[in-house]
């Protein structure tokens, strides 16, 4: 499966959003077996189905981590 994935957080104090995306990197590093690249407005992951959503899901859970209050 392949699929482009945008993690954006709402409601921080800043409107940067290098330090979320940086966290959404470290997590993809913990998946050596996909492929990933990282664009301007999303990421694209690449691999088996199962690999990827739980990738993505705890992309997802990451600014949670950091304090965010919502995640789209």
């Amino acid at each position: 499966i392949k699929i482009d994935v945008t993690v954006s957080p709402l409601g921080t104090t800043h409107t940067g959003m290098s330090e979320y995306v940086a966290a959404c990197a470290r997590v993809l590093a913990e998946f050596p077996d996909l492929q990933h690249q990282v664009n301007p407005m999303s990421t694209t992951v690449q691999g088996e189905a199962d690999r990827v959503f739980e990738a993505v899901r705890r992309m997802h859970e990451a600014p949670f981590a950091m304090g965010v209050g919502r995640v789209i």
